[in-house]
């Protein structure tokens, strides 16, 4: 692999991550959600920790309908809901697209080629639903599917790591007309990846990139990618993010890992394993850090532009929503911040402590929606 840059201008803007604002919860329902919900403005679809989907009323939390998704086995560990035309798709252990008006379904993808493409958060492009695959099943590993939204029909089914002797994770997908961009989980000790890159149209493996360690029992796993201009972005599960060639996937440049973590409690010890979730809006870089720290970057110019300390509880590393000069994050902690995308500052924090708010939250024009490991949330944007 070619030599890597890694450059970074820690600009520790320690701002006050206290919020004067206090969100208006909107409601509240009952009911043990997991993973990312979707929304179409009107109703809400939650995937349940019992096998069902739940649709609920947008504005007033009343449930339209609910329907088992099929799947029996425990529940997969972070899975999502996407709207598909009049459907709505969700992952568990298998795939299952319903009809958003009365919860009918349309059609179910059981993969005989690999193991659960429901298990983790799926993307949706020109009416193509993409998924990875999970390693822990029977029925071999490594791959990427890209079924039609419509039909239920894989238009292709891609096995570019299959054949791992170590057993390989495929998630964190991202997709754009050109090209499907997947994060690497070898199931080694530690655990290593990096990214894959596969043709939009015809699933052919374009490139494999394995990220280096810095030592030997250092982690180098992938989980959450991006897509920016001729380039891909791949956070690595030792805290650097690197930029990668769209084409040949070779390394162009590394954001360094966040150093010390951040005095949320006091202490400042070494990061060491960091889950970075990240997502990109023109040319600004957004990143939240296991250590305590949500950051942006230049991307042009390749160089950190401000960090905030992230409030009360670390973030999960689930996927992070960038909407207007807002970004979403869930912590581990069980709350979830609203962080300024123009500058260091957090607008909200927002917690229960009758709940726990897991996976990652959809927005509409008025709110947003979050799962809670004891309910349903609709939360006021402002």
């Amino acid at each position: 692999m070619t030599s890597i840059a890694l450059a970074g201008c820690h600009i520790f803007d320690f701002l006050d991550h206290g919020s004067t604002n206090t969100p208006r919860i909107v409601w509240r329902v009952s009911g043990r959600a997991i993973g990312a919900p979707a929304t179409d403005g009107h109703l809400v679809f939650f995937n349940t920790g019992d096998h069902h989907v739940v649709a609920l009323d947008a504005a007033t939390g009343a449930e339209r309908w609910r329907a088992a998704t099929g799947s029996v086995e425990g529940p997969p560990p972070s899975p999502s809901c996407a709207i598909v035309a009049e459907l709505v798709v969700c992952g568990d252990e298998d795939i299952v697209a319903f009809h958003r008006d009365d919860g009918s379904v349309a059609w179910r993808y059981h993969a005989t080629q690999g193991y659960g493409p429901g298990h983790f958060a799926i993307a949706v492009h020109d009416g193509v639903v993409f998924a990875g695959s999970n390693s822990t099943g029977p029925l071999g590993t490594g791959r990427v599917y890209a079924i039609d939204g419509q039909s239920g029909v894989p238009v292709w089914i891609a096995a570019p790591l299959a054949d791992d002797a170590k057993g390989v994770n495929i998630l964190g997908l991202s997709v754009d007309n050109d090209i499907v961009v997947g994060s690497i989980v070898r199931n080694t000790h530690p655990f290593t990846g990096g990214v894959v890159g596969l043709d939009t149209k015809t699933g052919t493996t374009r490139w494999i990139t394995n990220f280096p360690q810095a030592a030997a029992d250092s982690e180098s796993a992938s989980t959450n990618t991006a897509l920016w201009e001729g380039s891909v972005l791949g956070a690595s599960t030792d805290g650097r993010i690197y930029l990668l060639d769209r084409a040949t996937g070779a390394v162009q440049f590394g954001f360094p890992g966040v150093g010390r973590r951040a005095p949320l409690v006091g202490l400042t010890t070494p990061v060491g394993s960091d889950l970075r979730a990240i997502v990109v809006s023109g040319s600004t870089l957004y990143a939240t850090s296991t250590g305590d720290w949500f950051i942006a970057y230049d991307l042009p110019k390749r160089r950190e532009l401000w960090r905030v300390v992230a409030p009360h509880s670390t973030p999960t590393g689930m996927p992070i929503v960038r909407d207007e000069d807002v970004v979403y994050a869930v912590h581990i902690g069980g709350d979830v911040a609203a962080y300024s995308a123009t500058g260091p500052s957090v607008l909200w924090d927002f917690g229960n402590l009758n709940d726990a708010l897991v996976g990652s939250v959809a927005v509409s024009p008025e709110r947003i929606f979050a799962s809670g490991i004891t309910g349903f949330w609709a939360i006021a944007k402002r």
